[in-house]
């Protein structure tokens, strides 16, 4: 079988951003992802084709990794064109259309943000060639990739969540009622423009944004972040994988508010540490997911322990996170071979054989 890895990051989707603008972590980030998934699926003896910008990834990247098939993206750019962010993501998309189809590829792996429906845009693509994605579709990517969307399902099914508004719509909201406040994109990914902040000054933050309408606003609660990760099969069954602790790095952005950096986590013993809900996780696949049924592929979702020992469930992950770079090596079998298992419909016995190990990683 013959698999592309796609990450947007190396793989031609900053093609609009001169190198030197591209941050330094958001690339060492999206390297290690696509360097693992290479490994992985390479070890589990697919071919792999993968392309990347050659601007931002070196020869000496490239030659770490195991026999791959490299195509480059070509950064055809006039820097006085004017050309948007759309036309930039078209430009990546249909280029990663090329090379899938010239390479005939059986099977492709999306690894792209929320950010702006560019995850959305890209899936709709290939599926619309006919082209085999080993990602989510449909409903549950619809409802993940919009906080606010995602928000209005949970809430409506009773599944433990922040308190959450548009910003654009605060009313009622007595803010001093939380010591602080989370204000996020709602097509956004990972910590991207988000802000935390006190009280005080949530109605000025808000009053700063331009268009609220694309912003949702939460309670900050107080508790130990973890995500913990799914690889749902063909059927919508998920195979929850161990909990993984979240590391975040605080960003002063102002007075008295910050952002956050993730900088990785490390493998929950479930001997010793908390214990998954995993009956709220299926639910919340249940949820999110309606009747088609079209979660698929590596799904993550973040999670707050309260001090009072209650789950909540921050946002929900319609993609590969960056939590395989831990997983991938404390897992008892292959993640790649163990995605392309459950696309294909078969039951993954070696993820709950165990056992995995304890690993700490970080980005």
């Amino acid at each position: 079988m013959r698999v592309a890895v796609f990450e947007w990051l190396c793989g031609g989707g900053l093609h609009g951003l001169a190198p030197c603008d591209v941050p330094l972590a958001m690339l060492q980030e999206g390297w290690a992802m696509l360097s693992t998934l290479v490994q992985q699926f390479s070890s589990a003896d697919y071919e792999v084709v993968t392309m990347i910008d050659g601007r931002l990834v070196t020869s000496l990247q490239l030659a770490s990794l195991p026999p791959v098939s490299v195509e480059h993206f070509e950064v055809v750019r006039d820097d006085k064109s004017g050309a948007s962010s759309a036309a930039d993501v078209a430009n990546t998309i249909k280029a990663w259309l090329t090379c899938a189809s010239e390479s005939k590829v059986d099977l492709a792996l999306i690894v792209a943000p929320e950010i702006d429906g560019v995850l959305q845009q890209t899936i709709a693509a290939f599926c619309a060639r006919g082209l085999s994605v080993l990602n989510c579709s449909g409903n549950f990517l619809d409802r993940t990739c919009d906080k606010w969307l995602t928000s209005q399902s949970l809430q409506a099914a009773s599944l433990s969540h922040p308190f959450t508004r548009l910003a654009s719509d605060l009313q009622g909201i007595e803010v001093t009622a939380h010591d602080r406040w989370c204000v996020k994109s709602r097509l956004g990914a990972g910590c991207d423009e988000m802000w935390v902040g006190a009280s005080q000054n949530l109605r000025q933050e808000v009053e700063s944004l331009g268009d609220a309408s694309r912003y949702i606003v939460q309670p900050w609660l107080q508790g130990l972040t973890f995500s913990c990760s799914a690889i749902v099969d063909l059927h919508c069954n998920a195979n929850w994988l161990p909990l993984v602790t979240q590391s975040f790095e605080p960003v002063p952005t102002g007075l008295d508010s910050q952002t956050l950096s993730y900088r990785g986590g490390k493998l929950v013993d479930p001997r010793t540490g908390p214990q998954r809900p995993i009956e709220m996780l299926n639910e919340l696949l249940k949820v999110l997911s309606g009747a088609q049924g079209d979660a698929l592929g590596w799904i993550g979702v973040d999670l707050l322990l309260r001090p009072t020992g209650e789950w909540v469930i921050i946002e929900v992950n319609p993609r590969l996170t960056t939590s395989i770079l831990g997983l991938s090596q404390a897992a008892p079998c292959n993640l790649a071979g163990a995605m392309v298992a459950a696309f294909q419909g078969q039951e993954i016995l070696a993820l709950a054989a165990g056992p995995w190990r304890a690993i700490e990683f970080s980005v």
